[in-house]
């Protein structure tokens, strides 16, 4: 089988950071989007297949903005602008239990991955900066499972 993801992600901050010492007001707002071609293979674990294994691997994109300003004193503002660009690829396993027809509870674990993030910063006044991350793991968490309802659509016989 062949899947997308899509994920969209906001967030915001508004607030007084503390700091030695001076005290920091600081907004930030952060917006992306993730999408994951992904292909899955199954294997049956039952005769009426209720019950069935499967892998799937990913390829993910995604990019991100953010704005940072932080107030010191009442005139003197720092704001900072960063673009984040990440690609990775990964492996989970799970099950599926069919409990009706087409619908279906899935439990999922990632348990192997590669991902590369670069960040660009830019500050007003400071020099453009750019930040390389590359992370491989393996990890087998259980308290990392991911549950799920599925409805699986039937192509015409």
């Amino acid at each position: 089988m062949i899947g997308l993801n899509l994920e969209y992600n906001e967030m915001r901050f508004t607030g007084t950071l503390f700091q030695d010492p001076d005290t920091v007001e600081s907004n930030s707002i952060t917006r992306g989007y993730t999408i994951t071609p992904n292909l899955r293979t199954s294997l049956p674990l039952t005769a009426t297949e209720r019950l069935s294994f499967f892998v799937m691997i990913g390829l993910e994109f995604g990019m991100s903005n953010t704005l940072d300003q932080d107030e010191e004193y009442i005139d003197q503002f720092t704001r900072t602008y960063s673009t984040m660009y990440s690609a990775g690829v990964g492996v989970s396993p799970g099950i599926t239990f069919f409990a009706m027809e087409n619908f279906a509870f899935e439990v999922q674990l990632n348990i192997l991955g590669y991902q590369i993030s670069i960040t660009d910063t830019d500050t007003k006044g400071l020099e453009p900066g750019r930040e390389v991350d590359q992370n491989l793991n393996f990890k087998i968490d259980l308290l990392t499972l991911e549950l799920g309802l599925a409805y699986y659509f039937v192509a015409g016989d």
